[in-house]
């Protein structure tokens, strides 16, 4: 169990890294250099910048918490109980973002995604961004717009055909509209 979970931390902890760096490059970008995105990989096991450590600060935290986590019948421990932090100016997005806050560091992350997963597999995935322009305001809209990068083939959803101005000249546009009520049978 140590040594999975210390390659899985290991291995978070780097993609975390990396997913931070594009994705507040991405961030700056999306909001006009206004706000700052900054992610963090919160783990039960503490260790510092050598790798190596890691087996051995995993094992004594497990020593530590071994008859707490037997009275209360679950692992306290390890890499499934691990997660991430958001912040953008300092500020917890999980916690206290607002709609379009919260929007923008999501897409900011997608993008960043995008290019990680170029830079492993050499293209671009296909993607689906499903209404995400309803929490931007026009700025913002245009930006993520501006920042699809032209190779990667993208599905985007939205209410609002007006929005996708900006890049109708390269899409191809489908105006879907429903013509008589579904009928749902059981």
């Amino acid at each position: 169990m140590v040594q999975y979970g210390s390659e899985i931390m290991v291995a978070r902890r780097q993609i975390v890294g990396n997913l931070s760096a594009a994705s507040s490059r991405i961030h700056k970008q999306m909001t006009g250099g206004s706000e700052d995105l900054r992610l963090s990989y919160r783990t039960t096991v503490p260790f510092s910048v050598k790798e190596k450590e890691i087996d051995r600060a995993y094992h004594k935290r497990l020593v530590e918490k071994r008859e707490h986590e037997i009275l209360q019948g679950i692992t306290l421990i390890g890499p499934h109980r691990d997660d991430n932090s958001i912040y953008s100016n300092s500020i917890d997005l999980c916690r206290y973002g607002s709609q379009g806050q919260s929007r923008t560091c999501t897409l900011s992350l997608k993008l960043a995604e995008l290019e990680l997963i170029k830079s492993f597999l050499r293209e671009y995935p296909i993607t689906l961004f499903d209404d995400v322009m309803s929490e931007l305001d026009s700025e913002r809209r245009r930006s993520f717009l501006n920042l699809l990068d032209r190779n990667v083939q993208s599905f985007i959803t939205t209410t609002e055909l007006g929005v996708l101005d900006s890049i109708k000249e390269r899409a191809s546009i489908f105006d879907i509209e429903r013509r008589e009520r579904a009928q749902w049978h059981t």
